[in-house]
């Protein structure tokens, strides 16, 4: 069912008290593979990390937003070697390519061909003919480029998108309201704003918003960040149990199709759930 996976991000310290090994549940997360060093960094540390599983992401965009590349190959090769040696991961995104489909759905190719199951991704304002060759060939997609829309219109596009490729698993990145998570039956969404108390002095625990203001009157952030990591996780991970709630019947039938339409697909989640 919905799995929501809170995003590694630039901040250590609350990733080291958000997923202490002695606070549960533990919360499920994802990795880019840019910031995979500070990942590997906090896993080795003594008391370390703790979590469900995880996922990894190429981290293209933030790649691109610095101005660097990211090598299809040294990616292939690392989700081929985490794979096998870590049975926490359960599932990797192809290394897509802004603003060019075309390489994002040969990369997708390209890395299938060499032994890694990545999850495609379609981005908002792409021709739709590639949402549909993911859903028909693909037992899992992912869409990108939700948090560049506003209001009903990103509403409007998710329904969009999942109308025509239904039933099917599908992941949201950077699906971090509640309405989002709550509109379509996402099998996974990640989200980096449960970092917000370190990022921006803001906390959906605490219902202090971007600024500081809680409902409208200036807050004392006295607490520090590393204080308010864990309430922001357990936050995350009750919205998750709604959406779970919301959910549970429409993605029964997506998983159904799935493993009808790709029985022998090598996605670790799907083999523990069925």
């Amino acid at each position: 069912m919905t799995t929501l996976r809170l995003a590694v991000g630039h901040n250590a310290n609350m990733m080291r008290q958000g997923f202490r090994p002695d606070y549960k549940p533990y919360a499920a997360m994802l990795c880019s593979y840019f910031y995979l060093w500070k990942f590997d960094m906090i896993r080795g540390e003594s008391p370390g990390i703790a979590m469900r599983d995880w996922s990894m992401d190429s981290g293209a965009f933030t790649a691109w937003a610095q101005g660097e590349k990211i090598d299809l190959e040294a990616y292939t090769r690392t989700c081929v070697e985490r794979f096998r040696a870590d049975p926490a991961l359960v599932e990797v995104f192809v290394l897509d390519a802004i603003d060019d489909p075309e390489q994002t759905l040969a990369n997708v190719e390209w890395m299938w061909k060499h032994g890694v199951p990545a999850i495609p991704v379609y981005h908002y304002g792409e021709p739709e003919k590639y949402l549909l060759h993911y859903a028909q060939h693909y037992p899992k997609l992912a869409l990108g480029g939700v948090a560049s829309l506003r209001g009903g219109d990103r509403h409007k596009w998710m329904r969009q998108c999942f109308a025509r490729v239904w039933p099917a698993l599908v992941h949201g990145f950077a699906v971090t309201a509640e309405t989002d998570l709550l509109c379509v039956p996402w099998d996974s969404v990640d989200s980096s704003s449960w970092q917000g108390p370190a990022q921006y002095g803001l906390s959906k625990a605490f219902n202090v918003n971007s600024g500081g203001n809680v409902r409208g009157r200036k807050a004392k952030m006295r607490s520090s960040y590393r204080a308010l990591a864990r309430p922001e996780v357990d936050w995350y991970l009750n919205l998750e149990l709604k959406a779970k709630g919301r959910h549970r019947g429409a993605l029964e039938e997506a998983m159904r199709a799935t493993l009808q339409r790709f029985p022998d697909y090598p996605y670790r989640a799907i083999e523990v759930a069925s």
